[in-house]
């Protein structure tokens, strides 16, 4: 909601870039530089449906490609855990970053993802308790996308069966993040496909150009430890 008040581009003509939400706990600065065409899958979990994910970054207003954009990438294994959570997963499991080409195209592949529940034995959990509150979160893909030229766009992708996109419990589902996985019949790495687009504002539509991109959790964390050395 605080995202929608204060950050929302809409431009005269009604035009609008793909939608933004909160950029979640679970992000690290350090997830690796990977080719186009790589995957994120350094642990292979049994129970994880391989996805070649692509698509193309273009302008919202022109529909022209954007080159040389970060996309970073990240997600929970098929265990519902990332890879900091699970000693069982090798540092950046699951996480990368990739530049879009001369077409703005990128490519990947990476989990079908699954949903989880946060913790529900500290507060958080006490208040979605009193609250009478699922602590469910929805199956969803992290992707954050930097240019110099343009604003940030922070989301989450949402398979379009899942069973918790009506209760999810931080309220960052968007229509148009809900997506459609469908089987992948060309690609024998990958048993699923995800065409997913992303619209990008030029910078001079958002409302705060200058405001700090957010911190996560992870970075407070590392921060926090590096003063107490």
């Amino acid at each position: 909601l605080v995202d929608e008040i204060a950050n929302k581009i809409v431009t005269e003509q009604g035009l609008s870039p793909t939608s933004n939400v909160i950029l979640g706990p679970f992000w690290s600065p350090n997830a690796p530089f990977r080719n186009l065409g790589d995957s994120i899958i350094q642990d292979p979990n049994p129970h994880g449906k391989v996805t070649l994910m692509h698509g193309r970054l273009t302008d919202m207003e022109t529909g022209a490609p954007i080159e040389g954009a970060v996309l970073d990438i990240w997600q929970a294994s098929a265990n519902g855990q990332y890879d900091f959570q699970d000693p069982n997963q090798s540092e950046n499991n699951l996480r990368g970053k990739f530049r879009s080409n001369e077409n703005g195209e990128f490519n990947w592949y990476c989990y079908h993802p699954t949903p989880y529940s946060l913790p529900t034995d500290g507060p958080a959990g006490v208040l979605l308790g009193v609250m009478d509150r699922s602590p469910m979160r929805p199956a969803h893909i992290h992707l954050m996308i930097t240019h110099p030229n343009y604003a940030t766009v922070i989301n989450q992708i949402y398979p379009s069966d899942d069973p918790h996109l009506d209760i999810d419990s931080v309220f960052a589902v968007k229509d148009d993040l809900v997506v459609d996985f469908v089987p992948q019949t060309k690609d024998p790495k990958a048993q699923l496909d995800l065409e997913y687009n992303v619209k990008m504002a030029l910078m001079k539509h958002h409302p705060n150009p200058n405001s700090a991109p957010p911190v996560s959790s992870f970075e407070r964390f590392n921060k926090a430890k590096e003063q107490k050395l």
